[in-house]
């Protein structure tokens, strides 16, 4: 799969570390969160994993057989990330912080909106006008919703 576009949704149980992405009915691939002291994996149906690591307050990866396929690094205090690998390249930035929502834009423009649900982040919609890559979908989510995670906040210490 090249890139995810339409709609899609990240879904968890309450209070579970497990997410699914899914679209159409059919799972894409599975994640689980961890603490600061392991990082988040990826798996899909193929047998290949991607590890989601924090590297520092500011920079987040996922790496795959130790090779660095895509970063997240900040771009300011209010929520913003540049997304980036060797192929693509988006901004990430907050639409409403109460709403839980978040755009991808590259140039300016948005190519995907992140809708959380209005009291819980166990759903998340996805509405991709261009295909955004699964690893920096990947990232998105985990800055977008895991900010806590992302840059060492007191939740998992």
């Amino acid at each position: 799969m090249n890139g995810l576009v339409g709609t899609a949704q990240l879904t968890s149980t309450l209070f579970s570390p497990v997410w699914t992405l899914s679209r159409q009915g059919e799972v894409l691939c599975t994640g689980r969160r961890s603490d600061l002291r392991h990082p988040h994996t990826v798996r899909f149906s193929d047998g290949r994993t991607w590890t989601i690591e924090r590297r520092s307050f500011d920079l987040v990866q996922v790496v795959e057989n130790n090779t660095v396929l895509a970063s997240a690094t900040r771009l300011d205090v209010r929520g913003a990330w540049e997304i980036s690998s060797q192929t693509f390249a988006f901004e990430l930035r907050p639409r409403s912080f109460l709403r839980h929502r978040w755009d991808l834009i590259v140039g300016g423009q948005p190519i995907a909106t992140l809708r959380g649900g209005l009291l819980t982040f166990n759903r998340m919609a996805v509405d991709a006008t261009l295909p955004v890559p699964l690893e920096g979908l990947w990232l998105a989510w985990t800055v977008a919703v895991h900010t806590w995670r992302a840059v060492g906040g007191p939740d998992d210490q």
